[in-house]
């Protein structure tokens, strides 16, 4: 091959790179712009709104519930961006109490959108759409993010728990997924001796009629703690 031809590709090569390139940072930018147009179009005005919509509510529990969310404005209006990631999570979570969903699903939208790897706002927002909305789509949509989004963390055995309880009660048709979501938590070096999530997935086979499996992960859990009751238990009923 001349010097020449290799030039020719060497050039082709970074020619591809560096549209490639171009695409990439466009297409992230382009994402960025996208998000902010989405947080634009829920305004703060809305999330502070207060709307309380249940009847069985007293007087003075409104009161209650209308006084921290004027708390957690103020703290919002006080931050200099605007913005605060506890302060906006509470008053979803006031919003969902007090009746007002959509209000709730608003508010956690809006925290989704200015920080999308975060856990916590996906994961109130999965809860509102299966128990209060009723969009088992939706729900498990928010919380696959949850778990995409937790990847690394420890401690959120919490997540495990209640997405498998998710696709037992609420989505049963796709309860099989509750079991690979389960085996891929166990392959992490966060949850591969988590006596919760092992304990959810022999739960998960005795539930399914698999007693083996159920006894093979029962005593994967006693192997971590030999005086585990419920897992004797659950053996011995095996």
């Amino acid at each position: 091959m001349s010097k020449k031809t290799k030039l020719i590709i060497q050039i082709i090569l970074f020619v591809i790179l560096l549209a490639a390139l171009i695409y990439y940072f466009n297409g992230e930018a382009q994402k960025k712009d996208n998000q902010s147009a989405q947080t634009k179009q829920i305004t703060l005005e809305q999330i502070f709104n207060f709307n309380p919509l249940r009847t069985d509510l007293t007087s003075a529990q409104i009161e209650k519930y209308r006084q921290e969310l004027e708390v957690e404005k103020k703290i919002i209006t006080q931050e200099p961006s605007g913005f605060n990631f506890e302060a906006l999570n509470h008053i979803a979570m006031i919003k969902k109490i007090v009746g007002d969903y959509a209000g709730a699903e608003a508010a956690w939208k809006y925290v989704g959108l200015a920080r999308p790897q975060n856990s916590v706002s996906f994961f109130n927002l999965a809860q509102l759409y299966a128990e209060e909305l009723k969009d088992n789509e939706k729900a498990e949509e928010n919380f696959l993010i949850t778990l995409k989004n937790s990847a690394g963390e420890t401690g959120n055995e919490q997540y495990y728990i209640t997405v498998v309880n998710f696709y037992t009660y609420f989505y049963p048709e796709k309860k099989p997924e509750a079991e690979k979501i389960l085996l891929e938590a166990l392959k992490t070096e966060q949850y591969k001796n988590s006596q919760d999530v092992l304990a959810l997935l022999a739960t998960y086979y005795q539930g399914e009629g698999q007693p083996a499996k159920a006894k093979e992960y029962w005593q994967k859990v006693l192997k971590i703690d030999s005086t585990n009751s419920a897992a004797k238990e659950a053996i011995k009923r095996l």
